[in-house]
């Protein structure tokens, strides 16, 4: 725990209380805090209790911790929760041994090999599609959706696995996991989960479910050798693949199991809340999704073609970053900014906030995918947009997160006109992801040019 050095006095602040600091205010409404925050400077100081955090607001602060000195901070204090979940996996693991499994993990990531999984991201979302077809102008909470569908993808593409079977429940404890790291970050007084508390048993339980499904998965494996996939790979580089609970295993099929799907279903759901709020612009990514794909099935190389929906999931990235807040603490001494950093200082980068600085966004509350146009991006600083985190620890899986949520947008855009139950607006559970706090329930009608007068019109301009 890092005490205010008197050389951060200086440093801007939004409002606090006197004893608790800012504690109350990230209880409450961390986002808003956040957006504070970046108003007040390119470095903000947040205090909970007596721990000093700082917040970087400037794109050449994000360089210099995440590009420039990425080996002088870690991720410390606010990450313990999530290793609960995931143990020493890609999300959590440090140094030498994060290098290690990043290298051996990184050719299941390579976009030839994205390429041979986009096929299976295609058959998911085609069978999904034709349960919707079988039951049209039906209303469907689109988070559950979208959570299923991408579980049952990172189960085919990574583990050869279908995973249908176990989704609901998987859905389950994967909440309550990631609920028990959230909670745990933020408490200022951290109960160990063995201490029978019932949050603490809801949270084992569904630990325990965790690990019996990897457990049975790599079981499984062992006794049916040669897949092609990420599990295979992760076998076949053990020294023991017998081992049916080496952590090291374990620990990264969690992480991508977890994060693996979870992230671009809360990217997906974003995306189809934001088109059903804009009619105009969900009829510009069917347009497009019809012109590009006519009635065939996709590939990856139509991605190339898929100009204006990609714009349009990067625009809803921008507003509602899967992957909201990165944290570090400093190792030894520095300068962010000019600013002194002291060894053991918290500090936090913000895509939700950067997102909507006036800075670098024009109109930013706004939703225009045309912002992510090649001229509109051109003199846009680098880092001012970054949903996958930057520099040595990138998301690993972001051609694979983009390629799915792209083509899944164009199929279901090209399928269905999607329109919002309730134009009231959408609760954000800033917790380990950017996630709704409840359902969000769209409407979908099924796409009939004879009987829709929007698609009348659309399908004359096209042959015009």
């Amino acid at each position: 725990m890092t005490t205010l050095a008197a050389t951060a006095q200086s440093l801007p602040s939004p409002q606090a209380g006197w004893i608790l600091g800012h504690t109350f205010h990230l209880w409450r409404d961390p986002l808003d805090l956040f957006c504070r925050g970046m108003r007040c400077g390119p470095v903000t100081q947040f205090r909970f209790g007596p721990m000093s955090y700082l917040l970087i607001n400037d794109v050449d602060g994000i360089h210099h911790v995440l590009i420039e000195n990425p080996h002088n901070y870690i991720k410390g204090r606010s990450y313990e929760g999530l290793r609960h979940v995931l143990g020493n996996g890609l999300v959590t693991s440090e140094g030498d041994y994060w290098r290690h499994q990043r290298k051996i993990m990184a050719p299941t990531f390579h976009r030839e090999s994205i390429s041979a999984m986009a096929d299976q991201m295609v058959d998911e979302t085609t069978e999904r599609l034709a349960q919707w077809q079988a039951h049209p102008e039906q209303t469907l909470d689109i988070h559950h959706q979208m959570m299923t569908l991408t579980f049952q993808i990172v189960g085919k593409t990574l583990f050869s696995r279908d995973f249908s079977a176990v989704a609901e429940q998987v859905k389950e404890v994967i909440t309550v996991a990631l609920d028990h790291a959230t909670s745990y970050s933020r408490s200022a007084l951290r109960l160990s989960p063995s201490i029978p508390t019932p949050a603490n048993l809801r949270f084992r339980k569904a630990l325990k479910a965790l690990n019996q499904l990897v457990e049975k998965m790599i079981r499984e494996r062992i006794a049916n050798r040669g897949a092609k996939d990420l599990l295979e790979l992760l076998l076949s580089t053990d020294d023991d693949p017998s081992q049916i609970n080496n952590p090291r295993i374990r620990d990264e099929l969690i992480t991508m199991i977890g994060a693996g799907h979870e992230t671009t279903a809360n990217a997906l759901t974003w995306t189809w809340h934001l088109l059903a709020n804009h009619p105009e612009i969900q009829e510009r990514v069917f347009d497009e999704a019809t012109t590009v794909l006519s009635d065939r099935r996709p590939v990856i190389a139509d991605l190339q073609s898929l100009v204006y929906t990609s714009q349009v999931v990067q625009e809803s990235m921008r507003l509602y970053p899967p992957v909201w807040i990165i944290e570090r603490q400093a190792i030894e001494a520095d300068q962010i900014l000019g600013y002194p950093i002291a060894p053991g200082q918290n500090i936090a980068i913000c895509p939700f906030s950067l997102h909507r600085d006036p800075t670098y966004w024009e109109e930013p509350e706004q939703f225009d995918p045309d912002r992510f146009s090649a001229e509109r991006s051109r003199n846009r600083p680098k880092h001012a947009f970054f949903p996958f985190s930057t520099g040595p620890r990138v998301c690993i899986g972001n051609h694979f997160a983009m390629t799915e949520a792209v083509l899944i947008t164009a199929m279901i855009a090209r399928q269905f006109r999607v329109e919002t139950v309730s134009p009231s607006p959408v609760e954000l559970l800033a917790g380990t992801t950017l996630r709704p706090k409840r359902q969000i329930l769209l409407r979908i009608h099924r796409r009939d040019s004879s009987r829709d007068p929007i698609l009348a019109n659309i399908s004359a301009r096209m042959v015009t």
